[in-house]
């Protein structure tokens, strides 16, 4: 007897998807190669920079990255914090905050007009900063996980709606993005009619792969998935 189950990689950079099969006796062989797309944790990052350039200006926000490298480096790790944090339902009214000490400084001296970019995104009466920290609601923190989460989503389903992989029956998460509870569910929420696996510290999957393989590289035996 044999099944087919299907390896799913959400790294920093890229989410690539794999399918394998385990014969009787527990031996492991490909029968998809890995492929996906750029759609990894760093896709967060880049979307909630282009969120912050649109909502204060390309100048304001490179005139604070320049000057004030740590702090924008301590936001940036702030950001993705949230992958360990943010689930699929939430409260409308929930916001997430942020330290931005120095980049208000930068607002205030910037030729850019604050308020007029926050009406052109429809957030004026969501964003705002008080004192030292800017507060958004946890909807706009959940839209800059919109694209590579859903694109993931999609590729997921090309690759299983396949002739060849009607018998998958398992899906295995692994890597630092499947760490995120938002992609847990997303995932579990996509395909109901599929077993969901998500080990524990996900983004050491590979490196205790390697370990294993290296003491014993064949069979790799069913119990590593059980």
């Amino acid at each position: 007897m044999t099944c087919l189950y299907s390896l799913v990689m959400f790294t920093e950079k890229y989410m690539n998807v794999t399918v394998h099969r385990t014969s009787y006796d527990g031996r492991l062989k490909e029968f998809l190669r890995t492929n996906g797309g750029p759609w990894g944790a760093s896709s967060v990052e880049t979307a909630f920079t282009t969120w912050l350039n649109d909502v204060f200006g390309n100048d304001t926000i490179n005139k604070w990255k320049n000057a004030c490298y740590d702090e924008y480096c301590g936001l940036i790790q702030s950001i993705k914090a949230k992958i360990h944090s943010l689930r699929l339902s939430y409260d409308k009214t929930d916001e997430e905050r942020f330290r931005v000490t120095s980049l208000i400084d930068y607002i205030r001296m910037s030729t850019h007009n604050k308020t007029t970019h926050v009406e052109r995104m429809k957030l004026k009466e969501n964003v705002e900063i008080v004192h030292d920290k800017l507060r958004v609601p946890t909807q706009v923190v959940r839209s800059w996980f919109d694209e590579p989460i859903n694109k993931g989503i999609r590729h997921i389903a090309d690759v299983l709606a396949m002739s060849t992989m009607n018998d998958v029956d398992t899906i295995i998460l692994v890597g630092e993005f499947a760490e995120c509870p938002l992609v847990q569910e997303t995932v579990q929420e996509a395909f109901r009619n599929k077993r969901i696996v998500t080990p524990s510290e996900p983004s050491c999957a590979v490196l205790w792969g390697a370990v294993l393989f290296g003491h014993q590289c064949s069979p790799m035996w069913k119990e590593y998935f059980k």
